[in-house]
């Protein structure tokens, strides 16, 4: 049987390897996270300039053009997901 501080040895490698990238990757992601929400901030203030200039859309707020700019990001990720695999055969 190995003693305790082997046991530890391989509890701290085991739990570095798996958990040990989280931090590395929490600290790359902070940028993508704040180019995307960045990103929606500007298509929901693009929504609600193209609310204020056509008769037939209406925005209730910054919040509801910022929901409505996360819906039409949703929907079009969903489409180029499903499109994907026709466009190889085109």
């Amino acid at each position: 049987m190995a003693s305790a501080p082997t046991w530890v040895s391989l509890v701290l490698g085991l739990v570095s390897a798996l958990l040990g990238a989280l931090p590395r990757l929490l600290t790359v992601t902070k940028p993508v996270l704040l180019v995307a929400a960045v990103a929606l901030a500007v298509n929901g203030l693009l929504l609600m300039v193209v609310a204020a200039l056509t008769p037939g859309l209406k925005v209730d707020g910054f919040g509801a053009a910022l929901l409505g700019a996360l819906v039409i990001a949703a929907v079009t990720t969903l489409l180029e997901v499903a499109w994907r695999p026709f466009e190889q055969h085109l």
